[in-house]
């Protein structure tokens, strides 16, 4: 049994409130475990979902972007087309350190049996779904 981040809790509800930024909740090694321990302290799963984005290798590859909370993802230079890619530079894993941070943190927390990262398929990204999925297992890859 599995439970991912529980964005319907009360103790993340009151986490956000405290902490606003969507990113911030989500590229901070503290927040990101204890958020991702939330739902595994409340039902025991047999594992824990690290609390993440897909979104979030983007910095890493040189394409910035914002969450709205109301919105959702803002991307101001998106790629279009194939003369779009020249903007993306080689994938900067010093800007995702807190990745594996956190997975590091969380495999030793709750020494479970399985520990996934993120849902993959939470925003539809025209061109960048591939590319990001790619991009976050490789990532993920690296980082175990």
């Amino acid at each position: 049994m599995m439970r991912q981040a529980g964005r319907y809790m009360a103790a993340y509800r009151k986490l956000s409130e405290k902490y606003p930024g969507f990113r911030l909740r989500s590229e901070t090694t503290d927040l990101i475990v204890e958020i991702s321990l939330q739902p595994w302290k409340a039902f025991q799963p047999d594992g824990v979902i690290i609390f993440s984005d897909i979104l979030t290798p983007l910095p890493a590859i040189g394409i910035d972007f914002e969450i709205d909370e109301n919105k959702g993802p803002i991307i101001e230079h998106t790629i279009q087309t194939e003369d779009d890619l020249s903007c993306l530079q080689k994938i900067d894993l010093d800007k995702l350190h807190f990745v594996g941070e956190s997975l590091s943190i969380l495999r030793k927390e709750v020494r479970a049996v399985c520990l996934l990262t993120s849902t993959f398929y939470r925003y539809d990204m025209h061109v960048f779904g591939n590319l990001i999925l790619r991009i976050h297992l490789h990532t993920y890859t690296l980082l175990h």
